[in-house]
């Protein structure tokens, strides 16, 4: 029968100097990452034990849902902070995303609305002639001319588009 020796030394947390918070800050991630990893392995276990029909088969380990459970818990141990910051980004975004839209979609109204009124002025007053120049002038004072360059600034900062753009 082989001897198995295991060395305590190999199971010591790094040392690290990044900006996380060092060796306490990597320990506690590593066990968190491992307690992730037990929870998943007791979750199998206990729906493979409830299971009234002794034939039935435990949860399959290729489950989707399993798989991607257990690549998180992975990547936690290596990156611990990046599925949080992920998600708090995510969400900001499509916070951020939904509030532009709402604006966006009052934008074209604004603007019909400008030139509407811009043409009542020209008409109430025969002295008032509103050329294209003076009224670029006018949206660029009420800020109407930063709106599509900023959008196009957005179309650049998309994750998807080519990194040529960035």
């Amino acid at each position: 029968m082989a001897s198995v020796s295991i060395s305590l030394a190999s199971h010591r947390p790094r040392v690290s100097t990044s900006p996380e918070g060092g060796p306490l800050f990597e320990m506690f991630a590593a066990t968190c990452a491992s307690m992730v990893l037990m929870g998943i392995a007791l979750r199998l276990a206990a729906s493979s034990l409830s299971s009234s029909d002794k034939r039935r088969r435990p949860p399959r380990l290729h489950d989707g849902r399993w798989q991607a459970a257990r690549l998180a818990a992975k990547i936690a141990l290596i990156d611990p902070g990046l599925g949080k910051e992920l998600r708090q980004v995510s969400r900001r975004i499509a916070r951020l995303a939904r509030m532009l839209e709402d604006e966006l979609h009052r934008l074209r109204p604004l603007e019909a609305r400008l030139e509407q009124v811009v043409r009542q002025v020209e008409d109430s007053s025969e002295d008032e002639q509103v050329d294209d120049e003076l009224f670029e002038r006018l949206a660029e004072r009420f800020g109407v001319f930063r709106v599509r360059p900023a959008l196009q600034r957005l179309e650049t900062a998309h994750p998807d588009a080519p990194d040529d753009e960035h």
